[in-house]
């Protein structure tokens, strides 16, 4: 026992003694520590028409909200807008198919003509002789 013990009658730092002892210091404190905290908490909590008033603002709504009939009129007003939108697109594409026609109807036209054309620019350039020519 006198070699377990150090100076000033506390057990030697490698005893299992000063271990145990240390184990319960830090026990200890960390239950005085919970408890400080728990008692900062119980001190600190609302408590009769506060806690009811904190809990009611909880369920407020925050930001901004609009009601049930408010929404339904956005979403039918956006149906129209996407309805017109669509009928305005369905007119464009079909003024598109028209031009597209037409200027397909020109090309085929200038196309056509090609050929009376180079042969009267042969024919001018003498390149080409016709039969009645000769």
């Amino acid at each position: 026992m006198v070699a377990e013990m150090s100076q000033g009658g506390l057990p030697a730092p490698t005893s299992y003694a000063a271990v145990g002892w240390l184990m319960m210091g830090l026990a200890s404190l960390i239950v005085i520590a919970r408890n400080a905290v728990g008692f900062w908490r119980d001190i600190t909590r609302p408590n009769g028409a506060d806690a009811i008033t904190q809990a009611a603002t909880q369920f407020q709504p925050r930001g901004d909200y609009i009601t049930r009939r408010e929404w339904d009129g956005k979403v039918v007003g956006l149906e129209r807008e996407i309805h017109l939108l669509r009928g305005e697109i369905a007119e464009l594409e079909r003024r598109q198919a028209e031009s597209s026609e037409e200027r397909i109807r020109s090309v085929h036209a200038r196309i056509d003509a090609l050929p009376d054309r180079i042969i009267a620019q042969l024919s001018n350039l003498h390149v080409l002789r016709r039969p009645h020519d000769a």
